[in-house]
């Protein structure tokens, strides 16, 4: 298949005649209103964005202690409409599929009830909007969004 490749030169250059939604959005309200990615597909690795997903299944089985820290979180992979075309037994299954993962974190005194409290309880389907998330990429296929 053909592949294209965007990079910071290229998004910086005036002349590049490139749609709105393939540009870097602010993670601050502009005009009131938060600004999200419209696909998840187009996030770069090392970079903060606003996020609505979809939880699609879990990640890691329960919850975790973040090493070097006093905080517990949870993986969850997450969808977005950019794999409609896709059947959906295939999202986090197929090599031709960019996995997002989600990692949200509760600051606390390590794996106490109160921390373990502070985590939300996510299910398949429940949608989720994350401000500033960080983006770190695994290989090719995998983009994981911490919570800052």
């Amino acid at each position: 298949g053909k592949h294209a490749q965007i990079n910071e030169q290229l998004l910086q250059a005036e002349d590049a005649n490139l749609p709105s939604w393939l540009g870097r959005l602010p993670t601050k309200k502009v005009g009131g209103v938060y600004p999200y990615v419209r696909y998840l597909c187009t996030l770069d690795t090392g970079v903060d964005a606003n996020v609505f997903t979809v939880v699609w299944e879990n990640a890691k089985s329960g919850p975790f202690v973040v090493r070097g820290a006093n905080s517990v979180g949870v993986n969850v992979n997450v969808v977005d409409r950019s794999v409609d075309h896709f059947p959906c037994c295939s999202w986090t299954s197929t090599p031709e599929v960019i996995q997002f993962s989600l990692q949200v974190t509760t600051h606390g005194n390590g794996l106490t009830a109160d921390t373990l409290a502070g985590l939300p309880f996510l299910c398949i389907g429940d949608i989720v909007r994350a401000h500033r998330v960080r983006t770190l990429a695994r290989g090719q296929r995998f983009l994981n969004m911490v919570s800052q």
